[in-house]
């Protein structure tokens, strides 16, 4: 495989995306990008006007944002908090550029509840039942050569990052 400039973690709420992502970042020694964060500066504190418009607009800018890293050498670019629609539009948007996807996923629902609850996340999302949807996408959907799947229910992030960077080996 030809090192990624571009590595995505993609799940549902819960799985340690955010936590996954922030510590490949720092061992790799690259940048973090989260689609959260370009949504917040157009988005009221409760994200009350978030829509499909908006949240479109933000992920152009992300991958605008990344693809620019990338051109000024700034290496890997670790992307998170992706949307489920945008999931499948990877591949597309970073056409030419080798990128690596991660799908975190949890096999045991009460365990992703318990997450997806825990107040001291540093999510706001709540909504359990949706995040259990969500990772039944990811857990189903088919991976490709330039992807991986981990289940994060039973191992420490730092054990999921090791993970990851033997599979970019």
């Amino acid at each position: 495989m030809k090192k990624p400039k571009i590595i995505i973690i993609v799940g549902a709420p819960g799985v340690g995306k955010t936590t996954v992502a922030k510590i490949l970042a720092k061992r790799l020694n690259g940048v973090y990008m989260k689609l959260s964060h370009l949504r917040a500066f157009h988005l009221d504190p409760k994200w009350k006007n978030a829509s499909r418009k908006e949240a479109n607009m933000a992920y152009e800018n992300l991958v605008f944002i990344a693809k620019n890293y990338v051109r000024h050498n700034y290496t890997p670019v670790i992307i998170e908090d992706i949307l489920t629609t945008h999931s499948q539009r990877l591949k597309k948007d970073f056409l030419g550029l080798p990128i690596f996807i991660v799908n975190l996923v949890m096999s045991n629902q009460d365990t992703q509840k318990k997450r997806v609850l825990t107040e001291s996340r540093d999510s706001g999302y709540r909504n359990w039942k949706d995040a259990l949807v969500i990772n039944r996408f990811y857990q189903r959907r088919k991976i490709s050569s330039v992807e991986m799947k981990t289940d994060t229910t039973t191992i420490s992030a730092n054990s999921a990052v090791n993970k990851i960077i033997s599979a970019l080996k």
